[in-house]
């Protein structure tokens, strides 16, 4: 509920995306509705949800999300894959080691793995100095004094398939071109499209397909349809 006062303060409500933006950005569109992933959550367990609630869960770090979203477009495929498998490296080795110590903060096991983890990520610092995703990633999830936050790590699988999921798109995909356009440069403009349901924002349909139909001509059609079985029937009967 906080999370959800902080995004509205953030980004107060937009209208709508108009039909002309619908056309315009319906690759988009159609990728947050229909694109499928594994979401983690504490209280209702996993399950396959469209992409588009992973940005909802992830809104708070939408800074970090542009980043990399960023750093993707300019630096290509192969550099942002090692990016993403550099910060699973660290995020696995994490889970291991935070499982297996007491949560109590006064407790010794505790503070010393808060000092041997502080003492690691001063040595990521260096090590990914060149490399501006990481740096952000050691920034946003590297005080360890935060642990409710850094060490929630179904929040940091959560961006792992969010960035795996950007990156599966080839270099020069247009897609990527319109979620740099909505999601990095006006992202007080564009912010709802990613985070309100389905049905309000994209209303999870085809836009590319879609098409208008007549329903009176519709209805007329279905009722000479049924007139031909009922006389072929009877014809059929004699």
């Amino acid at each position: 509920m906080e999370q959800e006062k902080i995004k509205l303060k953030l980004f107060p409500p937009q209208p709508p995306p108009s039909m002309e933006e619908e056309r315009k950005y319906a690759e988009l569109f159609n990728w947050l509705n229909d694109t499928k992933v594994l979401v983690h959550e504490d209280y209702v367990g996993d399950s396959k949800q469209p992409i588009r609630s992973l940005f909802g869960k992830l809104g708070l770090f939408y800074p970090f999300i542009q980043k990399f979203i960023i750093f993707k477009k300019n630096e290509g495929q192969d550099a942002s894959r090692q990016t993403i498998e550099e910060m699973a490296k660290i995020i696995r080795e994490m889970d291991i080691e935070y499982k297996k110590i007491p949560r109590t903060n006064g407790s010794s096991e505790f503070q010393q793995f808060l000092k041997a983890w502080q003492a690691k990520f001063g040595s990521y610092l260096d090590k990914y100095k060149d490399n501006e995703v990481l740096m952000s990633f050691l920034d946003n999830f590297g005080n360890l004094y935060h642990k409710d936050i850094w060490f929630d790590i179904k929040k940091l699988e959560n961006i792992l398939t969010l960035f795996y999921a950007i990156n599966s798109w080839d270099d020069g995909d247009s897609i990527l071109d319109e979620l740099v356009k909505t999601y990095c440069e006006d992202p007080l403009k564009y912010f709802e499209w990613f985070h309100a349901a389905p049905t309000r924002y994209g209303g999870g349909r085809k836009l590319t397909r879609r098409r208008k139909s007549n329903p009176k001509s519709k209805s007329k059609r279905k009722h000479k349809r049924r007139s031909y079985k009922k006389s072929s029937y009877k014809r059929q009967r004699h």
